[in-house]
């Protein structure tokens, strides 16, 4: 009898959330699913009719109580699915996720989060974010193609890409900047500064990177969309929001990368390129790995 791949639903937040970094994942997840020729449905509630990749993003948290929760609960399916890089913020009940095929975190500290809930023997593995594997854009192509006008009057190199509130409001940098603006939504406070970026796609933001100096960011997932690029970056971490990247960081081995906001911030990116491309390449082969893992249980005959 034939095997052939079961096709399976990719269930993330990324068809109705208005972040990049979750599209970006959504797309990943997808791409390198497809590769491996699994066929996928994207989708932001399951049909329960068949498997589920499911995340990442904080999908798994504290859903008792809480504006999220009614969002947060559809992912709470049960049976055997796929658990895919997920972040776990705080401590609750994950029993539900005991008896998936594949359970998979982005860092130590979402593992110890969901351990309690799980089964002794339960598995959880360490992997990065699957968006490391997004492709690099051709931006030369970029630049013809519908949306392209974004990026036309860009130079090829020497301006910085920030994503933070902090360098860019103090004038802590002093190079040409390009502000991006991963979520809009949130309303920041610099939005009465000009030419902030918003574009919501993955390619055009790395497009974007790929023609600059540095990337300072505070997103976890721009930075990671960073990474995939090559380009040297690090994260500018003020108040509560260092913990993602810095547990992220810390499990890829370069925890160095999350800086507090300063004026040679542009330096240390560049400083810090060299082992950056080091790591970027381990993550990357973690990431091929932790795919390959999760395709190989998805075989079934037919």
């Amino acid at each position: 009898m034939k095997k052939t791949k079961r096709c399976v639903e990719l269930l993330t937040v990324g068809l109705w959330h208005d972040s990049v970094g979750d599209i970006a994942l959504m797309q990943a997840t997808a791409q390198q699913l497809s590769i491996r020729g699994v066929p996928v449905m994207c989708r932001s509630i399951s049909t329960g009719s068949r498997p589920c990749v499911v995340g990442g993003g904080y999908l798994l948290s504290n859903i008792t109580s809480g504006m999220w929760s009614h969002v947060l609960r559809p992912f709470q399916v049960r049976g055997g699915h796929f658990l895919n890089a997920v972040g776990v913020g705080g401590r609750g009940d994950y029993g539900f996720v005991g008896d998936w095929k594949y359970v998979s975190v982005r860092d130590h500290v979402s593992r110890d989060f969901l351990a309690p809930s799980l089964p002794k023997d339960k598995e959880i593995h360490l992997v990065p974010c699957p968006a490391v594997l997004l492709e690099v854009p051709n931006v030369t192509y970029l630049r013809r193609c519908p949306g392209g006008e974004v990026m036309k009057d860009l130079p090829l190199q020497g301006f910085v890409v920030v994503d933070c509130e902090a360098e860019w409001a103090h004038g802590k940098i002093k190079e040409p900047l390009l502000p991006l603006d991963t979520r809009p939504w949130m309303k920041k406070g610099w939005l009465g500064k000009p030419l902030r970026n918003q574009t919501r796609s993955p390619e055009m933001m790395m497009g974007i990177m790929k023609c600059a100096k540095a990337v300072i960011t505070e997103s976890l997932h721009m930075s990671i969309m960073a990474m995939a690029v090559g380009v040297p970056f690090v994260v500018s971490a003020r108040g509560g929001t260092a913990a993602k990247p810095a547990a992220y960081f810390k499990r890829a081995g370069i925890p160095e990368i999350v800086v507090k906001p300063n004026a040679n911030i542009v330096n240390q990116a560049l400083e810090l390129h060299t082992k950056m491309l080091a790591v970027r390449k381990l993550e990357q082969d973690r990431a091929r790995k932790h795919l390959d893992a999760m395709v190989e249980l998805m075989d079934e005959p037919v």
